[in-house]
This record gives structure tokens, C-alpha cells and sequence, in this order.
């Protein structure tokens, strides 16, 4: 049987921290050495998902990454059942607070996007209805003026010809 893409990957972030020994992260990862040892020699072929966790987090690695790493390496739906598989086998183990799965966060991503593209649809459309609104006020502030200014004059007049009357009333 050949060793899953999960203890490969864990044998490449062991050898990207070469100087590290296994004792030493057992140590640091909370992880039993004689556990890791066996994922790391593929006699455990799938790794329990919260210690997988804590072996990355301990050395400072993404867990994200990690598991892209894997997905890049998949060549044949044989591999891609395998790693499927693993959330299957270790579903038990995994806490109730962990995150998402993949999908999950992704479909969670393209509603959220979604959702925004219709808020700013709607922003869009609000900012018309502004404009429109504001150009309709300095429209009617225009007319205004324009009647006050009308208003004013028909007053003055008013006015020139009452004076006018009574020059006239007095003149006689």
C-alpha cells in the first residue's frame, strides 16, 4: 500500500525543518512521539486531523497551505479518493469549533459576493435617484428665484404706478 498524500506531506514539512527530531516535535505539537513517528514512517496511512493541526501550528506552518500542497499533488482520482477519504475517517475526531470545510468557505464566499454585487447594484441605483432628486431641488430653487425675482419686479412696478397715481391725483 502506498503512502497517503497526507504523511508524504508531512514528511516534506519534516524535512523542510531539518534539524527538527521527532522527540522534539512530539514535544512542541502535543502530539505522542510514537504517533508521529508512524505518520511520518506511512504506518498510520491517515493522520487524525487535530494532530495534523497541531504539528503544522507548532512549527509555524498553514494549515491552509498544507493542504493546497496536497491538493497539487494529486494526480490520478485514486489520490483524490484517498484524501477524500480523510474527513471521512477522521470526522469523530475533528472539534465542534473547527472551521469550514473548503467548499463550505467558498460557497459561504461567492453568496457573500453575491450579496455585495446587489448592495452596490442598489448603492448605484441610490446614487441615481440622488442625483436625480438633487438636480429636480436645484431645478425648483432656480424656478423659485425666478418667481421672487418676478415678484419683486411686479412690486416695484406696483409701487411706480401707485406713485404715479398719485402724482396725477394731486396734479388735478
Amino acid at each position: 500500500m502506498g503512502k497517503s498524500l497526507l504523511c508524504q506531506g508531512l514528511q516534506r514539512i519534516k524535512k523542510k525543518h531539518g534539524d527538527i527530531t521527532i522527540k522534539k516535535w512530539a514535544e512542541l505539537s502535543g502530539v505522542p512521539e510514537s504517533t508521529l513517528g508512524r505518520y511520518l514512517s506511512a504506518s498510520l496511512n491517515i493522520p487524525n486531523f487535530p494532530a495534523v493541526c497541531a504539528m503544522l501550528k507548532c512549527l509555524g506552518e498553514s494549515i491552509d497551505d498544507f493542504y493546497a500542497s496536497l491538493d497539487e499533488k494529486i494526480d490520478t482520482p485514486t489520490e483524490a479518493l484517498k484524501l477524500d477519504a480523510v474527513p471521512v475517517a477522521v470526522i469523530g475526531s475533528i472539534p465542534m469549533d473547527m472551521p469550514e470545510s473548503k467548499g463550505e468557505i467558498q460557497e459561504r464566499i461567492i453568496v457573500q459576493a453575491e450579496d455585495l454585487q446587489t448592495q452596490k447594484a442598489i448603492v448605484r441605483e441610490k446614487d441615481a435617484q440622488i442625483e436625480l432628486l438633487e438636480a429636480k431641488l436645484e431645478m425648483t430653487e432656480r424656478v423659485l428665484e425666478e418667481k421672487e425675482r418676478t415678484i419683486s419686479n411686479l412690486e416695484d412696478l406696483n409701487r411706480r404706478r401707485l406713485q404715479a397715481l398719485q402724482a396725477l391725483c394731486s396734479a388735478q
